[in-house]
């Protein structure tokens, strides 16, 4: 029997024989705004053993404070979110790929999603741009790219978008040529710009998204 924890003090109740158990058998059960933490949900904080005062404090206030809910599975899906685990951030790192030259990281995991700072010609080993001009960079910028989703887990497939800024916007179809060498298949989406400067001179830089898998094809 699903039972409303406001008893008679709840507006669905009042005049009532059996306040307790009235929400349980009218419709008011979906929208008594007292009844989500007394259905015993296997999921819910608050009716979970052990349960500590904060959570039971903040699983009331959620539910107490007038609001109707359409439906008890709402109020369900609601106890579920408040009970995820946190969310995982982890820093991505990988001496195949230029050290970062600021104050930031060569990419970041936050939960499935990698965010892959802005990669320029460099390489690793020197620390310099590789000669070449905008052709070479960008093979470079790639590859480290490339280097830094490895070390994250996924490829380039796993990329959903990556930003490309040049200081030459007239550089835009040589870069893409070489662009499709290394985006193949499923490609992601994208913007270019062109700045007035890049770091250390560069002809380029691209940063990108990407989600870890398995994915499926909508």
């Amino acid at each position: 029997m699903l039972r409303c924890f406001r008893g008679s003090e709840c507006s669905h109740h009042r005049g009532r024989a059996n306040a307790e158990d009235a929400c349980a058998n009218t419709a008011a059960s979906s929208t008594c705004p007292g009844v989500a933490c007394k259905l015993q949900f296997p999921s819910c904080p608050a009716t979970r053993p052990g349960a500590g005062p904060e959570t039971k404090t903040l699983v009331l206030g959620l539910f107490g404070q007038g609001i109707e809910k359409s439906c008890v599975s709402l109020a369900e899906r609601l106890c579920e979110l408040l009970t995820m685990s946190s969310i995982i951030r982890k820093v991505i790192s990988t001496t195949k790929a230029p050290a970062a030259i600021g104050a930031y990281s060569q990419a970041v995991l936050v939960d499935r999603t990698v965010y892959v700072s802005g990669q320029v010609g460099m390489d690793p080993s020197s620390g310099q741009l590789v000669p070449g001009g905008v052709v070479e960079e960008t093979k470079q910028a790639l590859t480290n790219l490339g280097e830094i989703l490895k070390a994250a887990g996924c490829d380039f497939t796993n990329v959903v978008k990556t930003t490309v800024l040049l200081a030459d916007i007239n550089d835009f179809g040589t870069v893409n040529e070489i662009y499709k060498m290394y985006f193949k298949s499923s490609l992601p989406a994208r913007a270019a710009y062109q700045v007035a400067a890049l770091p250390r001179g560069s002809r380029i830089e691209i940063e990108a998204v990407a989600v870890l898998g398995p994915f499926s094809t909508a």
